[in-house]
């Protein structure tokens, strides 16, 4: 069986990740507000309706609608994978004060505790796996929808 340690290591590396993803989101997300804001301001700083804007600009605006609530969906799930994996790592880190517990007295029923928390930390990486997984197949839903949307202007 692989060390509770190297699990450890590897939950921290997945959190890392999926932290910069969330970041990267987010940044996109603010991207697409600061781009919504300079496509509703008027010559002079008032605020514009949609029906006041250009056509291209309304289809743009309609695009970042369609958008804006998929990335924050997708944040949501990101940020959901991660709280796994911090759950995951503390079950491991828990897990290894069960071993440390059991080695001195080798008692079973600690021993076979550590083992099932093991287990529930392998099985809380493999649901993040899962989480990260549907966030990225939505993630290239939202891509092809841009895409389809902009080739229809032409």
């Amino acid at each position: 069986m692989v060390t509770p340690v190297v699990f450890l290591s590897v939950g921290g590396l997945f959190a890392n990740g999926l932290l910069t993803a969330a970041n990267s989101m987010s940044s996109n997300l603010r991207e697409l507000n600061r781009e919504r804001q300079s496509i509703l301001a008027g010559p002079h700083g008032e605020v514009l309706t949609e029906d006041q804007v250009p056509a291209i600009d309304q289809a743009r605006l309609s695009i970042i609608s369609h958008e804006q609530p998929l990335l924050m969906r997708r944040i949501r799930g990101v940020r959901n994978a991660c709280v796994t994996v911090y759950l995951a790592m503390s079950l491991l880190v828990t897990s290894v004060i069960f071993i440390a517990a059991a080695i001195p007295d080798q008692s079973d029923p600690l021993a076979f505790t550590a083992l099932g928390l093991v287990v529930a930390a392998v099985l809380s990486l493999l649901v993040a796996v899962v989480q990260v997984t549907g966030v990225a197949v939505r993630s290239a839903n939202a891509v092809s929808y841009e895409t389809k949307r902009t080739e229809e202007l032409h």
